[in-house]
């Protein structure tokens, strides 16, 4: 069963005291968190620790992810992408020891954007045809992105202002996609949950949920912003 990112709190409170007999996963594009506990999902709705700044500041102000026509040379993509994975070094130090699962969540979310930023960078510093292949490697980049970016921009704690303006900015990140990197709007991936019956529950079966910190893995799902 799988169910958009935001979708997941009313359903809790529909299904009551039996949410026991699920197994829970959150997937982002080729990030999973697996077997995410209840007590985290809950947390995350109301999250005291949330903040805010994370997404002004993963995305919000960097034009790397959303400015169309601003990167036709090497230097000024490779400072956008460094930018961006100096954020997630930033972030990884500053909740290094931290023993919130939410902010454990965030630090791995946060960490696989620096990963894709930090592969781009490498691909196009170490091209002697980097001018030329700005436009794959920096709309690929942009794509893997782009499930984590939407999953903050619907976390629930946000401030309303930040998300409208981020959301206006992923719109231009999304046409500048289709129109200048060809990509189909069906490649843009949204964050989900995939959820399971666990065995020995009153119906169907599947796996276990634990009451761990999550992981991340790999797969995806799909849709778009509006």
């Amino acid at each position: 069963m799988k169910l958009d990112f935001g979708e997941i709190w009313p359903f809790m409170k529909i299904i009551g005291e039996e949410a026991s007999e699920w197994s829970f996963n959150l997937v982002a594009g080729n990030f999973v968190s697996e077997k995410v506990s209840l007590a985290l999902i809950h947390q995350l709705e109301n999250d005291p620790y949330y903040d805010a700044e994370m997404l002004p500041n993963l995305f919000t102000f960097r034009e790397i992810f959303w400015q169309p026509n601003v990167y036709p040379t090497l230097n000024a993509c490779l400072t956008g992408l460094k930018l961006v994975a100096n954020y997630s070094n930033e972030l990884t130090e500053e909740y290094a020891n931290s023993t919130q699962e939410t902010q454990q969540l965030y630090v791995h979310l946060v960490k696989h954007i620096g990963e894709l930023a930090r592969q781009a960078n490498e691909q196009l510093a170490g091209s002697e045809q980097a001018n030329d292949q700005i436009p794959s490697v920096l709309g690929e980049f942009r794509k893997q992105s782009f499930p984590v970016i939407m999953l903050f921009i619907h976390h629930p704690m946000n401030r309303v202002d930040y998300k409208e303006d981020a959301l206006r900015r992923i719109n231009f990140m999304v046409k500048t996609l289709i129109e200048q990197y060809q990509l189909r709007f069906n490649d843009l991936l949204l964050p989900h949950w995939e959820l399971d019956r666990l065995s020995g529950s009153k119906k169907t079966d599947s796996k276990q949920t634990g009451d761990q910190s999550p992981e991340p893995s790999s797969e995806a799902s799909t849709e778009s912003p509006t």
